[in-house]
């Protein structure tokens, strides 16, 4: 299995998501991230089964939520590479920056 690491301000995203829906019913933060760890051990298995996007970024679709995880894989290391968790109606192309080190 692949090492992950997270770009700065994913965890964030992944906070706030869970605040968002913790708020709109009690239960539903934790269920969210029981679907984002899932997926992210499902991508840190087989990074190579998931669609391309972006040049080297690939994109695993998280289940029950309307999110995606946007991780690139360095192959020599193995390593898994995540700079984004976000919502399929957010603005589609804003984690390009993390991907330079910004952020």
């Amino acid at each position: 299995m692949a090492r992950v690491n997270y770009a700065q301000g994913v965890r964030k995203e992944i906070d706030d998501a869970i605040d968002y829906y913790e708020d709109a019913r009690v239960g539903l933060g934790l269920e969210f991230l029981v679907e984002i760890e899932k997926a992210v051990e499902k991508l840190a298995m087989s990074p190579l089964r998931y669609r391309p996007v972006r040049s080297i970024f690939r994109r695993c679709l998280v289940n029950r939520f309307p999110y995606a995880i946007i991780f690139s894989h360095e192959i020599r290391t193995d390593h898994i590479n995540i700079v984004a968790v976000m919502h399929m109606s957010r603005k589609p192309d804003y984690w390009l920056q993390r991907s330079k080190g910004g952020e």
